[in-house]
């Protein structure tokens, strides 16, 4: 049984215009609602489209997810074809769940497209129903978020998780569009629902990532508060001494980072750096005189993290600095025998 798939596949006019003198649907949807024009567009056959709208198909007919054929050239670029689609009709003004093109072409991170429904009138700080700008979907691409800036998006924008421009340009590591924020009056020290600032926001793309250094300079340098903490009372010094990140940490401890600071469960730096399990972070801690034999809230030490986690190194380490191996009612060889030797 012939379909609109087959047909299109081959991209012959007679072989479309066959099929339609059949009494195919020329605005049939599939499973999906993709309509024969949709998937045309994405093709790039225009000669294909010119036949279909000539024929009746709607030029701003939507899928199962709202989208229209322009949506999807918006996203995934092909100036031309968008251009055509709009000559032939399409609604540039069409939103999905308050979604522009421009929030589409920003999200492609395709910079053709954007500067054409920029030179569309699209409103750059139009907002979707989660809140989201142009700005804030271009996060992932360099390029597009410096050409929506400099075309007036609000750098100061949130979605509704209180998500700013910044914080994801700074968890990208992107240190020339940080810079082009704050210089347009970006709030380095601006806090998502989570409690996490553009510093923090760092830390999110894996609790063992290392972090871009020259980022968090120019964020600090600009105000940034470097004991911030998030919904855990989790400082970035905290993020970094659980990772491999030791020239991270050092860096924060130069810049007056709190090696004192404890999160919600009076946990301490020291404490993290155990349970990351490098010992040259713990040694560094160590060195600046942290407390060894600290408890949190639940009575546990830094010693109990390193031998709960099989940390051998870390452990021999705390126990020759003084670790009470027998601190809070719990010996080492009993986290030994529940979790297993180092």
């Amino acid at each position: 049984m012939t379909t609109w798939y087959d047909v299109l596949e081959i991209n012959d006019i007679d072989a479309v215009l066959e099929y339609i003198a059949s009494g195919a649907d020329v605005n049939e949807k599939d499973d999906d609602g993709t309509t024969p024009l949709m998937r045309a567009a994405l093709s790039g056959y225009s000669n294909i489209i010119e036949v279909l709208i000539e024929n009746g198909a709607d030029v701003n007919a939507r899928d199962k997810t709202g989208k229209t054929a322009l949506m999807d050239i918006a996203q995934f670029g092909n100036p031309e074809m968008a251009e055509f689609l709009i000559e032939k009709g399409a609604d540039v003004n069409a939103v999905n769940d308050g979604k522009t093109l421009l929030m589409y072409a920003a999200k492609g991170g395709k910079a053709d497209m954007i500067r054409l429904f920029l030179n569309k009138g699209i409103d750059v700080n139009a907002k979707s129903s989660s809140g989201s700008t142009a700005l804030l979907l271009a996060a992932c691409h360099r390029n597009s978020m410096e050409l929506l800036i400099k075309n007036g998006a609000d750098v100061k924008t949130k979605n509704k998780y209180g998500i700013t421009p910044l914080m994801f340009a700074a968890q990208f590591r992107y240190i020339s569009v940080v810079k082009q924020l704050i210089e347009n009056g970006a709030d380095v020290n601006a806090a998502d629902k989570r409690g996490c600032t553009p510093l923090l926001a760092m830390a999110k793309t894996g609790f063992k990532a290392c972090y871009t250094d020259d980022v968090i300079k120019l964020l600090i340098k600009n105000g940034a508060n470097v004991d911030a903490k998030d919904q855990f009372g989790r400082t970035l010094l905290m993020y970094a001494a659980a990772s491999e990140c030791l020239g991270t940490a050092e860096l924060l401890i130069e810049k007056n980072a709190d090696i004192n600071a404890k999160d919600k469960w009076g946990k301490t730096i020291l404490m993290y750096a155990a349970k990351g399990g490098n010992a040259d972070m713990v040694r560094l801690f160590l060195d600046k005189g942290l407390d060894i034999n600290a408890k949190n809230n639940n009575g546990r030490t830094a010693l109990m993290y390193a031998a709960e986690l099989g940390h051998s190194e870390v452990v021999e380490l705390l126990v020759e600095n003084g670790a009470e191996v027998n601190a809070g009612g719990s010996t080492t060889v009993d986290f030994f025998q529940k979790y297993g030797s180092c």
